[in-house]
C-alpha cells in the first residue's frame, strides 16, 4: 500500500486502540451443496472491488490465492494438525474453503444461503486486506505482549473490522447486481455464520485446528459492523479500532 492519509489514519487508530485495550484489566443432512460457481464469482468480484479501493488509496492490490479442501485435511497453512472450516492463512496469503462448511452455513440461512456463503468469503478476503495494509501485523504484535483477556479484545476488534469490510463489498455487489442483498437477508446471513461457527466449535473432534476465529464478537456486534459497511460503502467507516478506543464496539 501507499501512504494515503486514510490508510495511515486507520493504522494510527489501530495503534491507539490496541494501547487502550491493553490498558484494560454441525452439518445438516439436508444442506444444499455449496455452489462452486457462486464461490468463484464472489471471489473474483472481491478482487475487482478491492483493486478499485486500493487504487483510490494509492496502492496496489494483490488478490489472495484460493484453495478448496476437505475437512480434517493436514498440511494446510504450514500446520501439521488436521484443519476444518473456512479460513485465511497469512503465511501463504491463501483462502482455504471447505465446501461442507459453506453448505452448513447455507442450510442455516435457508433462502438467504447465497448471501451467507458470500459473506464468509468476503470476510476472509477482508483478512487479506488487513494483512496487506499492515493491520494484522500490528494486532499480532500487540497480542503477543498482552494478557489473554486483552489479546482476545484486540482480536474481536480485528474480526469486527473484517465484518465491516465484508459489508463494503456486499454494498458494491448489491449495486452492481452481483448479489441480491436486502437488510433482512443480511441479518439472516450474519446470524447463520455466527451460529454455525459456535456449533462447529463444539462439534469438532478433539485436536482439530480451527484457525478461523469467526465466532469472536457477539452476533449483535457482528451484524452492526457488517451493516455499517453495507449501508455506508465507506472504507473509513470501518474503523473498529477507533471505536474500541472510545468503548463503542
Amino acid at each position: 500500500m501507499g501512504c494515503d492519509p486514510r490508510v495511515l489514519r486507520m493504522k494510527s487508530a489501530a495503534v491507539l486502540a490496541i494501547g487502550a485495550i491493553n490498558g484494560l484489566s454441525m452439518a445438516y443432512a439436508a444442506a444444499p451443496a455449496a455452489d462452486a460457481g457462486l464461490t468463484r464469482r464472489v471471489f473474483d468480484d472481491t478482487g475487482t472491488f478491492w483493486t478499485q479501493q486500493f487504487t483510490q488509496l494509492g496502492g496496489h492490490y494483490q488478490p489472495p490465492g484460493l484453495t478448496l479442501y476437505s475437512a480434517q485435511s493436514s498440511g494446510l497453512c504450514e500446520q501439521k494438525e488436521p484443519m476444518s472450516g473456512a479460513f485465511y492463512c497469512p503465511a501463504d496469503q491463501h483462502l482455504y474453503l471447505d465446501p461442507k462448511a459453506l453448505e452448513a452455513i447455507g442450510a442455516r440461512a435457508r433462502a438467504d444461503s447465497a448471501v451467507a456463503q458470500s459473506f464468509v468469503i468476503a470476510h476472509l478476503v477482508a483478512h487479506h486486506v488487513q494483512y496487506l495494509i499492515g493491520t494484522t501485523a500490528l494486532v499480532q504484535q500487540a497480542r503477543s505482549s498482552s494478557t489473554a483477556e486483552n489479546a482476545n479484545r484486540t482480536l474481536v476488534t480485528l474480526e469486527l473490522q473484517a465484518d465491516c469490510y465484508a459489508g463494503l463489498w456486499l454494498h458494491s455487489a448489491a449495486q452492481h447486481n452481483v448479489l441480491t442483498v436486502t437488510p433482512e437477508a443480511l441479518s439472516a446471513a450474519v446470524a447463520a455464520v455466527a451460529n454455525e461457527s459456535l456449533a462447529r466449535a463444539h462439534a469438532l473432534p478433539a485436536g482439530t485446528l480451527v484457525p478461523d476465529p469467526m465466532d469472536t464478537g457477539t452476533a449483535a456486534q457482528r451484524l452492526r459492523w457488517t451493516q455499517r459497511g453495507f449501508e455506508s460503502g465507506n472504507f473509513e467507516g470501518c474503523d473498529t479500532f477507533g471505536a474500541a478506543a472510545k468503548g463503542e464496539l
